[in-house]
């Protein structure tokens, strides 16, 4: 739960929409972008899936800054041989820039 009052009253407002019209959430991303290229609506979307989205359709655009932020993180057995392996090679491309260049040529091409 935010403290932050901006949130609270965002969030209040959803909460009231939904209670009158019940798919007022979409129940998923591409129906979220659909409804926004198609309807004076704002989707709310997580900021690397919105980046993507905002890259490939001129049509749409990012209002404002991130509101939080998660990392990514892969799933391996614990005790793994490759967890130290995957680790290091993640943070040297890192390091290197590769996954920024990766980022930029999948994202903006």
């Amino acid at each position: 739960e935010s403290r932050i009052p901006a949130h609270v009253k965002m969030w209040d407002y959803m909460n009231k929409q939904r209670t009158v019209n019940p798919k007022f959430f979409p129940s998923n991303n591409g129906k979220g972008v659909d409804r926004a290229l198609k309807e004076n609506y704002a989707f709310l979307m997580e900021s690397t899936s919105l980046e993507y989205e905002v890259q490939q359709n001129c049509n749409l655009t990012q209002i404002g800054g991130v509101l939080g932020s998660k990392g990514y993180g892969i799933a391996l057995k614990r005790g793994s041989e490759w967890t130290d392996r995957i680790s290091r090679q993640i943070l040297l491309y890192a390091k290197r820039g590769i996954i920024e260049m990766k980022k930029t040529k999948w994202w903006r091409s």
